[in-house]
């Protein structure tokens, strides 16, 4: 049941990225291809894997007969909390990011990520995240803001 719910969910997002994507410049006299090239290819590999998850769900039986199907998705989040705690951080950060900036909002949320996605917390791995966490989002700052031309909040 989670997969069939986690597939319509992916399913719907790329859709709308997809109808998003439209909005990308088109491409002009002398490029190859538009800046929605890439992204759009992302979009119809998460659409493929969805459909790839969704017909597959159908397909295969149950392993919690036993269980009401509201049991097994409970079971299922219990277990895996991380995924859908991850998609709420993230949406945070996105709301963060235009108040306190990129940088500090990027660190946030990098170290969060670090001690969330750890499934064994040491405390000596503490001292290697934060200053991971700074330098990623140092490099990806100047990347973009000194490679590639472009302002970050």
């Amino acid at each position: 049941m989670a997969d069939k719910i986690f597939s319509i969910v992916t399913l719907t997002i790329a859709g709308i990225f997809l109808i998003n994507s439209r909005l990308f410049a088109e491409k002009s006299g002398i490029q190859a291809v538009s800046s929605a090239f890439f992204p759009r290819i992302i979009i119809y590999a998460l659409i493929f894997s969805s459909l790839i998850l969704l017909v597959s769900s159908f397909l295969k039986k149950s392993n919690q007969q036993g269980k009401g199907a509201k049991g097994a998705s409970i079971a299922f989040l219990r277990h895996h909390w991380r995924v859908p705690f991850m998609f709420a951080w993230f949406m945070i950060y996105l709301i963060l990011m235009p108040t306190l900036g990129f940088f500090p909002s990027t660190v946030l949320f990098l170290f969060v990520g670090y001690l969330v996605l750890n499934v064994s917390f040491v405390k000596k791995k503490l001292f290697l995240y934060i200053p991971l966490s700074l330098i990623l989002t140092f490099v990806i700052q100047f990347i973009f803001e000194n490679e590639l031309q472009v302002i970050l909040p």
